[in-house]
């Protein structure tokens, strides 16, 4: 059957897949599942009235999407290693059928991943295609990557398409996009030569639940999912051999554990029963080891003594010989695997009672409801270069990866770590869909506490919805646990996440800001995209119409100054779109460089990842100008969807348009430079302003464009007055000779000075609160349009201080972006080792560029961060 398939598709042509591989693989791989799997494994069959509506979605799934004959995997140098996994994976995949190595060419673009303009000067896709004879059809999934991958391979795609219809070829270019929250493939289909478009979502939604989305069609394993990382699970699911029955433990705990009248001091027990066996010259010889025992699993559960004794019993094997009135531990001890076990019971005590209960109850209730694929607990891990992970729980739910971080504490502090950590594995091995989860005893405390406690647990949440985002870790505390509040974790655990389409969107109409166009005039037009991240918006529009007062100008100056700015914005985007124009409008000159009316604002609602409803408004709004001298698009803001649709727009305009200029840029964040590529009548051209350190100037951007710390953080939403000033704490550090150093405005206003910037020109912002149980911010100030963030720590704990830089790398973002830099100094003085242990942790999660951590010892360091710009000198001065 499988073989016939494969040559009914070589009669019709060559179907080509085409995935641009980035950091998370999980995309890539699930559309190419998607594409290539010709049987489903229908798990309804027990009920044979959802069996053919499923058939019938299959079948039209595989009407629109051909399985691919061939695989284009795009990679640069970082992900070359995910590209060869994932091929490796799909060839393994039995669901696949009948691969090999040579459906499967992977194309290397090295360090272009951000640089459209070398990215189509190469035409690697373009040649590998155009190599390849009776094309049908070529499938373009554009979710993984950078946005200048996704232009330049759609682009290339277009070009062939052209081509073939010219030659009057029967043809198909589909373009997908796997929504992260809503777990669909978006499809926009062209046919040619008939010239049809049309879009579809798959798969497509069947009635009672029988199939939701993809991830009922779907299902990778925990291995799947590590694997296409190169991560070892070298324990999974492990069963101990406890010296106790787990499921009266469980029982015990149910009961007694989760009532808000019993203190948690059986913790302090539990410490000292680990120093004792991990130091056996502690151990109290003049108790029998088991009455210990008795008395510390007494204190857990709080129940009588004459229960503990006959459970311990029966859990024991060979009771009759461990338990001898007379034995001292001396003797027991002598036994390397009875002290193991007794080893592991403390560890029970001590906390893996609770990730066990939360197993449990997750799995029982599954049983019930049958939504969830897989559930794991006690996973050990390693990285390619020998980092071990470890998860408490993990559950995926077809594709969607949760993992459940698990923990006894009841300090807010260190229940931020833990969410910390499993936000960060769960984006960094599940991708954009994936989910972290935090269950805690936070709310374990006397009746009086017990309101406040609760508070903090929702406090918690909505710092890390302010710092993360929506929808993607969730903190809960002990009242879950409670078999009646199940339904809030159930929630989490089963339902989609909050789709964000609405079928009735209307455009805003900006009354106060509408614009009659003037039909005879020649207009040049900047578009821009608008999402979370604004400042590369502001700074394409301040390039575009500013005049630079050096030599760095002959680069731009005969580039057309734009007379309309076009900000295409959502729903969740709107205030960042006004700002930008308010920021402008601080210039002070911005009247005499720009035209009256000169900002269109076009709100897309909640459409940003629908290619058509995009096309259709711009296409209508650019239709309204009579004359276009230029266009000018800058594609770094908003979503990929909406880039594409925008190019994919502009390429449709023009097509019947005689537009002599069209520029397409981004903002490089590594050198602070605009990247512009320039198409006109005399060719196409890849321009870069400024050039670092040419003859005349050794200016970057940052030199050249200033903002206030005030206008910085207004275009992301903020004010001084959203940030309440708090009383300042002192902060003290100490070097390495014992000097102590006091940090205050005009330390750091020293600093900025010996990094080569005049602090009299520096806004400096000091004490202020963020959220509610975020550490305050301290000092904070813009070197040119770039935010420093400078918080203070005074953890000693290696894990404490991880999650104190993470919160200054967050708050750095939230309030400047991915250009700003998380500064956290600390009060612990730290050695090479440390450092390095640091460093390879914030690398491990993409922050080492922007985030980094100073003792006393090494403050100096700061006018290095503030002078580069970034913190790799300096991390490599540190280790």
């Amino acid at each position: 059957m499988n073989n016939n398939n494969n040559n009914n598709n070589k009669k019709n042509g060559e179907h080509i897949l085409i995935l641009n591989i980035g950091g998370s693989p999980i995309p890539n791989y699930v559309v190419a599942l998607f594409s290539l799997i010709i049987e489903w494994k229908i798990t309804y069959e027990q009920n044979h009235e959802n069996r053919k509506p499923i058939i019938n979605c299959l079948e039209s799934c595989r009407n629109h999407i051909p399985r691919p004959t061939k695989i284009i995997l795009i990679h640069s140098t970082q992900t070359e290693v995910i590209a060869e996994n994932i091929r490796d994976k799909l060839i393994q995949d039995n669901r696949t059928s009948n691969l090999g190595f040579n459906h499967f060419i992977l194309i290397n673009i090295h360090n272009n991943q951000r640089n459209f303009s070398a990215l189509n000067q190469n035409h690697k896709l373009l040649t590998e295609l155009e190599q390849t004879p009776n094309i049908s059809s070529i499938h373009f999934n554009y979710t993984g990557a950078t946005k200048s991958m996704m232009l330049s391979g759609y682009s290339q795609c277009k070009e062939l398409s052209e081509a073939m219809e010219e030659d009057e070829q029967h043809f198909k270019l589909i373009l997908s996009d796997l929504t992260p929250r809503t777990f669909f493939l978006k499809l926009l289909i062209e046919e040619f030569p008939n010239g049809q478009v049309f879009s579809i979502e798959l798969p497509e939604p069947i009635q009672n639940n029988i199939l939701n989305d993809l991830r009922d069609l779907i299902t990778l394993s925990l291995e799947d999912i590590l694997e296409l990382h190169s991560i070892e699970i070298t324990n999974i699911n492990l069963d101990h051999n406890y010296l106790y029955r787990t499921d009266k433990i469980i029982e015990l705990i149910e009961i007694k554990l989760f009532d808000y009248h019993i203190p948690l001091n059986w913790q302090i027990h539990m410490e000292r029963l680990i120093d004792q066996f991990e130091n056996p010259q502690n151990l109290n010889v003049e108790i029998p080891i088991l009455t210990q025992i008795r008395n510390l699993l007494n204190l857990l559960v709080n129940t009588n003594i004459e229960y503990t004794i006959p459970l311990l019993i029966n859990g024991f094997d060979n009771a009759e010989d461990l338990l001898i009135e007379n034995e001292v531990m001396e003797n027991l001890m002598e036994d390397d695997e009875f002290r193991e076990r007794l080893w592991e019971l403390t560890e029970l005590i001590t906390g893996r009672f609770f990730e066990d209960y939360i197993y449990e109850i997750i799995k029982e209730r599954n049983l019930e409801i049958s939504v969830l694929s897989y559930i794991y607990k006690n996973v050990d891990a390693e990285t390619l270069n020998r980092r071990p992970m470890e998860f408490d729980v993990v559950i995926i739910k077809g594709y969607q990866l949760f993992i459940v971080s698990v923990t006894t504490s009841v300090d807010p502090e260190l229940v931020k770590e833990k969410a910390f950590e499993v936000h960060h594995r769960a984006i960094q091995i599940g991708g954009d869909g994936a989910k972290g989860i935090v269950i805690s005893l936070l709310d374990h405390l006397q009746d009086n506490e017990a309101e406040e406690e609760r508070v903090i647990v929702s406090h918690l949440n909505d710092d890390f919805k302010k710092l993360i985002g929506q929808g993607k870790l969730k903190i809960y505390g002990r009242n879950i646990i409670n078999t009646n509040n199940l339904n809030a974790l159930e929630g989490d655990l089963v339902d989609p996440i909050m789709q964000n389409i609405s079928t009735h969107i209307t455009l805003k109409n900006t009354e106060a800001r509408e614009v009659e166009i003037n039909s005879d005039e020649k207009e040049d037009i900047l578009i821009l995209n608008i999402g979370r991240n604004p400042l590369p918006n502001y700074i394409i529009a301040r390039c575009a119409i500013w005049e630079f007062d050096n030599a760095q100008q002959d680069l731009i100056k005969n580039l057309p100054r734009p007379t309309r700015i076009i900000i295409i914005h959502s729903n969740k985007t709107t205030n960042f779109a006004h700002h930008i124009e308010d920021v402008l409008s601080n210039m002070g000159n911005l009247n005499q460089l720009l035209p009256q009316n000169a900002f269109i604002y076009l709100n897309i609602g909640n459409f940003h990842r629908n290619l058509d409803y995009i096309n259709n408004h711009l296409l209508a709004l650019l239709n309204q100008f009579n004359s276009i001298n230029s266009l000018h698009f800058g594609y770094m803001g908003g979503t990929k969807p909406m880039a594409l649709g925008v190019y994919r727009t502009i390429n449709n305009f023009i097509q019947n348009q005689n537009i002599p200029t069209l520029m397409y840029s981004d903002v490089d964040s590594d050198f602070f430079q605009v990247n512009i590529k320039l198409i006109n009548n005399n060719g196409e051209y890849a321009l870069i302003f400024p050039i670092a350190n040419n003859q005349n100037t050794n200016q970057t951007l940052r030199n050249l464009i200033n903002l206030p710390t005030d206008d910085v953080i207004y275009l992301y939403n903020f004010t001084v007055n959203n940030l309440p000033a708090v009383q300042p704490n002192p902060i003290n550090l100490v070097d390495n000779n014992n000097n102590n150093l006091f940090i205050d405005n005009q330390t750091i206003e020293n600093l900025i000075k010996n990094a080569g910037f005049d602090p009299n020109t520096i806004n400096l912002i000091t004490d202020r609160k963020f959220g509610h149980q975020i550490s305050p911010i301290r000092f904070l100030f813009s070197i040119g349009y770039q935010l420093f963030l400078i918080t203070f720590s005074t953890a000693e704990k290696i894990g404490a201080i991880k999650k104190d830089a993470f919160e200054a790398k967050y708050l750095s973002e939230i309030l400047g972006g991915e250009y700003a830099i998380g500064i956290l100094l600390i009060q612990q003085n730290l050695n090479h080792n440390q450092f390095a242990a640091l460093r390879e942790d914030l690398a491990e999660f993409q922050a080492k560029k922007t985030c980094i951590i100073l003792d006393g010892t090494h403050i100096n360091l700061l006018t290095q961060v503030i002078e580069n710009g970034n913190t790799m000198n300096a991390w490599n001065n540190l280790v």
